[in-house]
């Protein structure tokens, strides 16, 4: 089941990127059954998911890129990692919150005896590597620092987590892209060329992201 669904649009033009969140508990009809919008990826991968987008929402998707929990780690650590403000809760919770998430994503990859040191001990802004942000990320069972709860919670850190990798991205010289991209391919699933991400880049270094979700509040 996907973790995270998300359409970003591009605009050339006035060099803006506008990334939407779908919550991925939200009832679609997937395939001809009514069911979770999360179950598309697993029962039909990245073109079922496609399809039910773009039959939900009236949308006319071609592309995607899609990316498991390892491969989002590698992606953050190739930027140096992201700023993220930490709550207590989201420490203190042993079931549920960080690090409770790194222990699993720990077990899942095959680096439990880097466990004890990828820990997050203390609250408050600073620099997470990948497995600590994806951790973060996956939280729902506490607000965020803004007071945001459950899939709502999740879907903003998840943003925050890209608009974090978008700026980093963002103040890197173009002549590094080609470099950049190239370390990211291996870790991403995509319908994309190397030349057509290639041509994205000015957009990127001069350009503004902008997120939001669906549903709205309300």
């Amino acid at each position: 089941l996907s973790d995270s669904i998300m359409v970003m649009s591009i605009d050339t033009q006035n060099k803006t990127i506008k990334l939407i969140s779908i919550m991925r508990d939200s009832v679609v009809d997937v395939d001809g059954k009514i069911t979770k919008i999360n179950a598309a990826y697993s029962k039909g991968g990245p073109q079922l998911a496609i399809k039910t987008i773009n039959q939900n929402f009236g949308l006319d998707i071609t592309d995607y890129a899609t990316v498991n929990f390892g491969g989002m780690a590698k992606l953050i650590d190739i930027v140096g990692g992201v700023e993220v403000d930490v709550t207590k809760g989201e420490i203190n919770d042993k079931y549920y919150g960080i690090n409770a998430a790194i222990g699993e994503q720990c077990q899942v990859l095959g680096i439990m005896d880097k466990y004890n040191s990828l820990l997050v001990k203390t609250p408050g802004k600073q620099i997470l590597n990948g497995v600590q942000a994806v951790a973060w990320a996956r939280i729902r069972h506490q607000p965020t620092a803004t007071g945001e709860r459950d899939d709502y919670g999740r879907t903003a850190r998840q943003r925050h987590v890209l608009n974090e990798l978008f700026k980093r991205a963002a103040n890197m010289s173009l002549l590094k892209y080609p470099t950049f991209i190239k370390a990211m391919l291996p870790h991403v699933e995509t319908s994309l060329s190397y030349n057509e991400i290639i041509k994205l880049a000015p957009v990127i270094k001069g350009g503004s992201l902008e997120g939001t979700r669906i549903p709205y509040d309300n």
